[in-house]
């Protein structure tokens, strides 16, 4: 898995035109990749409170 990840991220890395295409392509990889899994956010919100907020003000803002 982790070399599959690395891979990825480093193809997209190399195939971005600039910064901004490069962030939207891990976000949509990243996305991609938590799709269908179960992640429960009271776990997140408990041991990981500053990632919690974040996704909460980038689901808010899309």
């Amino acid at each position: 898995m982790y070399n599959y990840i690395t891979t990825n991220l480093t193809q997209i890395r190399e195939k971005a035109n600039n910064p901004i295409s490069e962030l939207y392509e891990v976000k949509m990889f990243i996305m991609n990749q938590l799709k269908g899994k179960n992640i429960p956010q009271h776990q997140l919100r408990k041991y990981y409170p500053n990632i919690h907020n974040e996704l909460q003000k980038s689901n808010s803002i899309i």
